[in-house]
């Protein structure tokens, strides 16, 4: 299992006052994808691919320049030990992706795949954050990877990233229908499948995701222990010292938010701040406990926005839901709070 981490803040009290006359309104956006798969079975362009592949080797899932990519997750009871480490790890690579390029996640099933969506869709925040929470359905009960395998192959991507952790109930079945599922694209138009063995070694499982990889143009990697707690190690520090503080362009918050696969939500204000400037809030909501936090942005003119406060808004669920009367909600300002803090705050709802 992952390691815990610990989420450190600071307080100084705040009027209640300052939060008045918040109204939500949450801003959602899904679109649409018509995928244009171009890589080629040809020996030449897959050896340029896999070039790509590797510059950004450092990724669970490496997908580098690739426009439209399907990452299939078995759910096999086996990785059920290291779930939270494989979810982040799959988040990461995820924040990895441009806006411009497309994706979908597949749980395995055992009469067919479970899909984040039904097509391709835009790494957008928003996209991202639904990825997330996807990927805590994810139960460890089925472990059928050929429905899947051919529900990624409809959604006509570049690339298929395929993770297993053990033998496919039937490998041979597994192989046949790899083949016959990219035999039946045209000749420009192959999708590659790169495999990924999950911590564990097995000869027959690791014989089949080479073979599936190198018939299919694409690579194949063996996640051993020490290299998935190594990659786990550099996102933890690179998003501890990815700080969200007074000062920050709204810009530049909503896009480190971002990289963590969290959406901030704006609201909708009626007031001014003290110094006459326009307010702008943005605020993300804790499924666990019925908390959220909040950043507050004033305009200092030509359109720039500056972060002047992050402060936790205690019951906000419950408040949003009486009158202004019967509230009873504290707002308690911290000073600063990493991505990772942030991240770790949603999944837990505990303020170390």
């Amino acid at each position: 299992m992952m390691k815990q981490r610990t989420l450190r803040m600071e307080y100084r009290p705040l009027p209640d006052r300052r939060m008045a006359y918040v109204v939500v309104a949450t801003l959602l956006l899904l679109a649409g994808c018509s995928p244009t798969p171009i890589h080629s079975s040809n020996p030449a362009t897959s050896a340029v691919a896999n070039q790509i592949i590797a510059r950004d080797f450092q990724a669970l899932f490496p997908v580098g320049d690739a426009k439209c990519v399907v990452i299939i997750i078995p759910q096999d009871g086996s990785l059920m030990t290291s779930a939270d480490l494989l979810r982040t790890l799959t988040l990461d690579s995820i924040a990895r992706l441009a806006p411009s390029q497309r994706f979908n996640l597949i749980l395995t099933k055992q009469e067919d795949g479970s899909s984040l969506a039904s097509q391709l869709l835009p790494a957008t925040l928003e996209n991202r954050q639904k990825a997330a929470d996807f990927l805590d359905k994810w139960t460890g009960s089925s472990w059928d990877l050929i429905p899947s395998l051919r529900l990624a192959f409809a959604m006509k991507p570049d690339a298929i990233f395929l993770l297993a952790s053990g033998d496919e109930p039937n490998n041979a079945a597994f192989l046949a229908e790899a083949r016959r599922l990219n035999a039946a694209q045209p000749p420009d138009r192959k999708i590659q499948i790169h495999t990924v063995a999950w911590l564990e070694h097995g000869d027959e499982y690791e014989a089949l995701l080479k073979q599936v990889a190198r018939e299919n143009g694409g690579t194949f990697k063996f996640a051993d222990s020490a290299w998935v707690n190594q990659l786990d190690a550099d996102i933890e520090r690179r998003e501890s010292s990815n700080v969200l503080s007074k000062g920050m362009l709204l810009p530049e918050m909503l896009l480190r938010a971002q990289s963590v696969g969290i959406t901030l939500r704006r609201q909708e204000l009626a007031m001014v701040a003290a110094s006459g400037r326009p307010w702008r809030l943005f605020m993300v909501e804790n499924s666990v406990v019925d908390d959220a936090l909040c950043f507050w942005f004033e305009d200092h003119g030509d359109g720039k926005f500056l972060l002047e406060g992050i402060y936790l808004y205690k019951n906000w669920q419950t408040d949003s839901r009486l009158a202004k009367g019967q509230r009873k909600s504290r707002h308690e300002p911290v000073e600063r709070i990493s991505v990772g803090q942030l991240k770790d705050w949603m999944r837990s709802g505990k303020l170390r």
